[in-house]
C-alpha cells in the first residue's frame, strides 16, 4: 500500500511489488515477478515472467529484463538497455549496455563475468 504505481502499468498474476518501490507509466511487469524494496522503474520497461528486482535497484526508461533474470541488490540500469534470459546483475553493478542470455554481469560499468547454466540458481 505504501508503494507509487502509475495508472497504466500492467502487473502480472502472482507478481509482488514490495513497499517503497515506485513503478513509472507505460510499464509492463510479467507473472510471478518480484519488485523488491524501494525499487525504482522507471517510465515504459519491461519485466518478462519470473524476473525479479532486488531491494534499492533503479531502471532507466525502455528497460527490458528478460524471463528468469535478476538485477541484484542496489544496482542501476541506464535508459533503453535490454537484459538477456537467465542473466543475473550483480549488486550495485552499474549496466550501460545490453546484457546477453545466460550471463552473469557486474561491476561498474557491468562487465560480463561467467556463463550461467538454464537451471543455475542465484548467487
Amino acid at each position: 500500500k505504501d508503494s507509487i504505481i502509475s495508472s497504466d502499468v500492467k502487473i502480472g498474476v502472482g507478481t509482488i511489488i514490495v513497499s517503497g518501490s515506485i513503478i513509472n507509466t507505460g510499464t509492463t511487469i510479467g507473472r510471478h515477478c518480484i519488485i523488491n524494496t524501494g525499487s525504482i522503474i522507471e517510465h515504459d520497461n519491461w519485466f518478462s515472467d519470473f524476473s525479479s528486482s532486488s531491494p534499492r535497484v533503479t531502471t532507466g526508461g525502455n528497460v527490458k529484463v528478460g524471463t528468469f533474470s535478476c538485477l541484484g541488490i542496489g544496482c542501476t540500469i541506464s535508459h533503453n538497455i535490454s537484459i538477456g534470459e537467465n542473466t543475473f546483475i550483480g549488486g550495485r553493478s552499474f549496466v550501460s549496455k545490453d546484457c546477453q542470455n545466460n550471463y552473469l554481469y557486474y561491476g561498474i560499468p557491468a562487465k560480463k563475468i561467467k556463463k550461467r547454466k538454464k537451471t543455475e540458481k542465484y548467487l
